[in-house]
């Protein structure tokens, strides 16, 4: 049987235990991992956003 808290796996034949996380870790590292991807994909909006902008100056620039 297994100890509550613990998964049973092997390695080189010796079974080994690694204890698992409980439940509030867990979710709170999935809420960290969330947003930090969320902080990503802003700036890479912000970057986008800028782009476009100075694409648009240029172009307004450009007119006769």
């Amino acid at each position: 049987m297994r100890a509550k808290g613990c998964v049973v796996w092997y390695k080189n034949g010796v079974k080994q235990c690694e204890e698992v996380k409980d439940e509030a870790e867990m979710s709170k590292a999935q809420e960290e991992a969330d947003d930090r991807y969320i902080e990503r994909i802003m700036a890479d909006a912000a970057i986008a956003q800028r782009k476009r902008d100075r694409a648009a100056k240029q172009a307004r620039g450009s007119r006769f």
